[in-house]
């Protein structure tokens, strides 16, 4: 599988890229919007783990963006500020799935591969 992490936490995304491509994923990374669609207009990828905060942008407006350069893509949004309004917010908008941080990378091959990933409900 061929992924695109998007989240400005550096430290975070190399560890989660070397985890999963220990799983056979090929993965690139993406620190903010801009570079995230940049990516995205030039490779097709499987999936994208975006995050919600993202500087002073919102990872909840780069779905449909993503959506639109790859229907097939799944897109999860992810975020240490799980909420329900978020959550209900993010599948408004086309994302495939929600999960609340820190994510482990079994969580995501669960939904990745299309299981219900055990994590904690979101807060209201």
């Amino acid at each position: 599988m061929h992924g695109l992490l998007v989240d400005d936490d550096e430290t975070y995304t190399r560890v989660l890229r070397t985890s999963l491509a220990r799983h056979g994923m090929e993965i690139e990374i993406a620190y903010d919007a801009a570079t995230a669609l940049e990516l995205a207009e030039r490779a097709a990828f499987d999936f994208a783990l975006v995050d919600l905060k993202l500087g002073e942008h919102s990872g909840l407006d780069l779905i449909a963006p993503l959506r639109a350069r790859r229907a097939s893509m799944q897109i999860v949004l992810v975020t240490g500020y799980a909420t329900f309004a978020t959550a209900v917010e993010a599948i408004k908008r086309g994302a495939d799935n929600y999960l609340a941080k820190p994510v482990t990378v079994a969580a995501l091959l669960r939904v990745l591969a299309g299981e219900h990933a055990e994590t904690e409900a979101p807060r209201e």
